[in-house]
């Protein structure tokens, strides 16, 4: 066919039919073919098959009615993007009977329409005609998924990929219908088969992610331990088929950690992201999802390796993790794995050698608190007010460590900002608030303190029963501040105390 039509209509035709395989848009492809076909003489078998889409290549080539016929589902399309129903369907209903993806669209824009009962019975009569066109399934599956009829799709999408085993599209959608039914097993099973019939080594990871998920569901299945060996194995697969740990990208490495943790092989997960690390000092250029840094991957080794009991190198990885960032995640790493080595002192005195060279790093002086106790730790957390007073997050750093101390000598002083954070403080620790402080801040030009200030005005106020004078503080306050998080959601549980349910 295509050396006839390349001597009877000249190469245009064929170009495009080239140039759409080039670009791997099969459907285009075949539509060229197909007009290429009609244009000699031998009616198409089934126009309407070969998608919606592909006009504009076909403008002068195709024959009207073949146009036509393509054309239909794009303004079906661009009725339903447009929410323009009864448009959609009466494009439909013009030619269903002749055009099985009409036909599909209809079920679709019914549901969409709300008619569930029709949309039904129209899903009926096309599944049992064993369909296997993506153009016709795509919207026949999303009426079903709609309609609550998941298995129906997922059957349909897998007869289609059992006829036409080669259509990797038809793969991936019997995938994607597979995991909406959180059928992990065939998920992987498809996944094989893709990977065995393309050799793309994306399929290796789609395999091993549905492996992850099947072996840590709730409850565990009898054979947990085979489906994350067989995970890890297809993906050590993929990350060498990819060119190595020198050019994979964070996320499989983090998968196939996952996998090793999930078992309990914590050695292994922090062994696979030593050789990534080792990757990384290749120079390589390619694609990547989102390409590993040293930091995050010796943070991850050093959290791999303490819960695998080697304390001795965790705690190396976290010391030297200790550098110009104030990197909250290795502080506290360092400290567990000091208290497990019972080396407190020494790393008290590196947090605060760190803490005297870097005063602006809130990581070390926060450090220090799980290292000490009794007055100690009150004498730390009064040097921590005085050094951070004007942060905004002043209490939330120290309420971890408020919750260890039994009372604390406030005095509400100073600028706003830290007048606000002491009011929480006091707040927290059952102490006395001054109300007078609280209208203060509140009427100043600080908004941070004085949302700060109104959220524990309010909780006073309601302590006192004055539920309604709470709600009004609130209400002030999130007129002002309507992006605090803090103000909002205490503004809510006021609104609910008072049984203003739905303004709530």
């Amino acid at each position: 066919h295509w050396a006839t039509a390349a001597a009877v209509l000249g190469n245009d035709l064929l170009l495009s039919a080239q140039g759409a395989l080039v670009h791997r848009e099969n459907r285009w492809a075949s539509l060229s073919i197909a007009a290429c076909k009609t244009s000699l003489g031998e009616r198409c078998n089934s126009p309407s098959s070969h998608g919606p889409r592909a006009a504009p290549y076909l403008e002068e080539a195709a024959p009207a009615e073949l146009r036509a016929a393509m054309e239909a589902p794009q303004r079906v399309y661009d009725a339903l993007d447009a929410r323009n129903y009864k448009a959609a369907l009466k494009l439909c209903d013009k030619n269903a009977k002749k055009n099985p993806v009409l036909a599909a669209l209809r079920c679709l824009t019914l549901q969409r329409m709300r008619r569930l009962s029709e949309a039904a019975e129209a899903c009926n009569e096309l599944v049992t005609k064993g369909y296997t066109d993506e153009n016709v399934l795509a919207p026949l599956t999303m009426c079903l998924n709609a309609l609550n009829r998941d298995g129906e799709a997922t059957t349909l999408w897998a007869h289609a990929y059992q006829q036409k085993p080669a259509d990797a599209s038809l793969g991936r959608r019997v995938c994607a219908a597979h995991a909406r039914q959180q059928d992990w097993p065939h998920v992987r099973s498809v996944a094989a088969a893709l990977y065995k019939s393309t050799k793309d080594v994306s399929y290796l990871r789609r395999f091993a992610a549905a492996a992850l998920v099947e072996a840590t569901a709730t409850p565990a299945p009898p054979t947990k331990l085979l489906t994350l060996k067989l995970g890890d194995k297809m993906l050590e697969r993929c990350i060498d088929e990819s060119g190595g740990y020198g050019r994979c990208s964070a996320e499989d490495v983090e998968l196939l950690a996952s996998l090793r943790e999930a078992r309990g092989d914590y050695p292994g997960a922090a062994h696979c992201i030593r050789q990534a690390r080792d990757g990384l000092a290749s120079q390589t250029e390619g694609d990547f999802i989102r390409r590993p840094t040293e930091r995050n991957l010796m943070r991850d080794e050093a959290a791999y390796l303490l819960r695998g009991r080697a304390v001795d190198e965790a705690r190396q990885l976290y010391e030297a993790l200790l550098d110009d960032q104030d990197d909250w995640a290795s502080y506290e790493g360092y400290v567990k794995c000091s208290k497990t080595l019972e080396k407190e002192d020494d790393a008290l005195r590196k947090l605060d050698a760190l803490a005297t060279q870097r005063p602006k790093h809130r990581g070390p002086r926060l450090a220090s608190l799980l290292l000490v106790d009794g007055d100690a730790l009150q004498d730390r957390i009064l040097r921590y007010i005085e050094t951070h007073a004007s942060s905004p997050s002043l209490f939330d750093d120290l309420e971890t460590s408020l919750r260890r101390v039994q009372s604390l000598p406030l005095t509400v002083e100073g600028p706003p900002r830290k007048q606000a954070s002491l009011l929480c403080m006091r707040r927290f620790l059952s102490d006395d608030v001054p109300v007078e402080q609280c209208l203060s801040i509140i009427k100043g030009d600080d908004t941070s303190a004085s949302s700060d200030a109104a959220c524990v005005l309010a909780c006073t106020l309601q302590d006192a029963g004055n539920k309604v004078d709470a709600c009004r503080v609130l209400y002030s306050a999130h007129a002002r501040d309507e992006g605090n998080a803090r103000v909002t959601l205490a503004f809510v549980d006021a609104l609910q105390s008072i049984g203003a349910g739905e303004a709530a």
